[in-house]
């Protein structure tokens, strides 16, 4: 794609005051270097070829600067200005390899959960604590989305991810089971506040990437393109923007379609 010639950003980069300007202060550099063999007096004569040299080497550099450098700067500006513009339309508020992810920052002291993982297991070893001490603090909804154990796609998604089936639909199991006693167990202290609500759902059909929502933000998890091989890292897009606008509200509508999956437990307080 290229860039078309912008009528503004001409006008604006062909300063003919800053060229007038560079063009006199160098002419007044070159009058006084001339004048200056007139001066009788050496030490006056030595300051002022000095302020000569000086004049002559500003307006020179300034000219060269206005015709050769102007317009290539504002369109480097211009570029790393619409780059800027376009991922804050996007939403994107980081990129990264997903073991860079602030899960803390991203689930603290929010409302509403979901969370579709294709891997459930470190996630909520190591995120359901945060998302349990929001409920002690205000009602909150967390819905889970796992993938279905019994359902045709599991062997091959299991392979993807580097584990033998078995182990793999052992450990979703042992999931469920962990949410399920931690939740139970907040809620026989009473910590839960009243209205909270907890749901784990499985997937009819292959989920393709991990989605974490919280509140309005929206973390999208992606492994490798053939899965995971060798030395390849899941890699992470986080996303912040309100859920009636685009793309969070993309984000929010995939969750939505899976309202109707089979739940596995859920609980309410």
């Amino acid at each position: 794609m290229t860039i078309p010639e912008d009528i503004a950003l001409t006008q604006e980069v062909t300063n003919w005051r800053a060229r007038l300007t560079a063009v006199v202060t160098a002419a007044a550099g070159l009058l006084i270097a001339g004048n200056s063999a007139q001066i009788q007096t050496e030490w006056i004569q030595v300051s002022v070829l000095a302020l000569a040299t000086t004049l002559v080497s500003v307006g020179s550099l300034s000219l060269l600067f206005d015709i050769a450098l102007r317009r290539s700067l504002y369109r480097e500006v211009i570029k790393i200005v619409g780059i800027q513009r376009s991922v804050m339309d996007g939403q994107l508020v980081a990129i990264g390899k997903y073991r860079t992810v602030k899960w803390n920052e991203i689930l603290s002291n929010k409302s509403h959960y979901r969370a579709l993982l294709l891997e459930p297991v470190p996630w909520v070893a190591g995120n359901f604590h945060i998302l349990l001490d929001s409920a002690r603090q205000r009602p909150v909804s967390i819905e889970f989305m796992f993938p279905d154990i019994e359902a045709p796609y599991i062997s091959d998604l299991a392979e993807s991810l580097g584990f033998d089936e078995m182990t793999y639909k052992a450990a979703i199991d042992g999931c469920v089971a962990q949410i399920e006693k931690m939740w139970s167990a907040q809620k026989e202290e009473g910590a839960i506040k009243e209205g909270s609500r907890v749901s784990i759902k499985i997937s009819e059909r292959r989920p393709l990437q991990s989605l974490v929502l919280s509140d309005n933000i929206t973390v999208l998890v992606l492994t490798g393109a053939m899965g995971r091989e060798g030395a390849d890292h899941d890699f992470a897009y986080v996303y912040f923007g309100d859920r009636q606008s685009y793309p969070s509200s993309w984000f929010l509508r995939q969750m939505e379609r899976l309202e109707s999956a089979p739940i596995k437990f859920e609980n309410e307080v």
